[in-house]
């Protein structure tokens, strides 16, 4: 599985995922920036790339356990180092306060359990993708101890790919190979459709899961800002770095935790949502053009205040207009 190297300053410059990949002894375990591989992945990913370059035909099972291989009753054993001082320390748990928020995931400090995620202030931000079972290990450094950077990293440890690698991404972005950082190519692979499951959920430009559109990006001689890399098909998308998760972000933890609906809290959403919404959102999202509920969940949605929450209002209408806009 794959690792990403998050460089954060103490002045902005840029986008949030500066990446940089881990050198040295560690570098064939990390894929796709910040995900850990194990052995018999990376020799999987060496046999298929082998297969590649000769021209065979291969099929590659070598990611299909992320999402079946999960934490029993989405509950996640954890060891914190003591490396950490109490602000960092404070930040992460406050990070899994986040998930749980949303979703019946519980975290909870490891007694004698053998399968637990093993978090420390390694060299960069990166995890496994799914339970591997064991000491599992997780990084988070300094530059990582941002809520949104520990949510992403823990998602992959629950079993969670990078959105913008999906099978089908051609058909929502375009990604700019002439403008990518040429030893970070691979960071843009498709993971096939046999490989990873997409719950049936369509391409979702706002999870946290995505990165922004100057990830890996070259640096322009002129301006020294990075190039984009990857471009939104549809005009009326703009790709920026996603520092919550999305609507779909919840749905699908939900899906992967096998939470009964009456899990999902109502009164849990501060510091993950902004409860608020412009007038003129309101005034468009009046009129749904299709009544009718796409999920279960819409009541427990409706409850929580999503409806009319400045963030996921418009896809609130799409998934749960008869619920939220008590259309006919």
């Amino acid at each position: 599985m794959l690792l990403l190297f998050i460089i954060l300053n103490c002045f902005y410059v840029g986008s949030f995922w500066e990446i940089k990949q881990k050198e040295e002894e560690s570098q064939g375990q990390l894929r796709y920036g910040d995900i850990m591989l194990t052995e018999e992945q990376r020799d999987r990913i060496d046999f298929i790339e082998k297969t590649k370059i000769l021209k065979l035909p291969v099929r590659s099972n070598y990611r299909r356990s992320a999402i079946s291989n999960t934490w029993k009753d989405a509950r996640i054993p954890y060891r914190l180092s003591k490396l950490y001082n109490f602000r960092d320390r404070d930040t992460i748990l406050k990070s899994m306060k986040i998930i749980e928020s949303v979703s019946c995931f519980k975290f909870v400090n490891r007694a004698f359990e053998s399968d637990f995620l093993d978090i420390a202030p390694l060299d960069g931000c990166y995890s496994y993708v799914g339970k591997i079972g064991g000491a599992q290990t997780l990084s988070l450094s300094n530059g990582c101890i941002y809520d949104f950077i520990i949510v992403h990293e823990i998602l992959h440890s629950i079993g969670f790919e990078h959105e913008h690698q999906r099978y089908d991404r051609d058909n929502f972005i375009k990604v700019r190979y002439d403008n990518i950082d040429q030893t970070q190519l691979h960071n843009f692979d498709k993971i096939l459709l046999h490989e990873v499951t997409t719950f049936d959920y369509k391409y979702d430009y706002k999870s946290i899961m995505h990165y922004d559109s100057t990830a890996f990006g070259k640096h322009d001689s002129t301006t020294k800002k990075r190039l984009v890399t990857m471009e939104p098909i549809s005009p009326n998308v703009v790709l920026n770095d996603n520092f919550a998760l999305s609507l779909w972000d919840i749905e699908k933890l939900n899906m992967v935790g096998n939470c009964p609906i009456s899990e999902v809290q109502t009164d849990k959403t501060k510091g993950v949502i902004d409860n608020t919404i412009e007038e003129e959102q309101l005034i468009m999202i009046k009129k749904p053009m299709n009544c009718e509920d796409k999920t279960p969940l819409c009541y427990a949605y409706m409850m929580k205040g999503l409806c009319l929450n400045g963030n996921y209002a418009v896809s609130m209408m799409k998934l749960c207009s008869k619920t939220c806009f008590n259309c006919l």
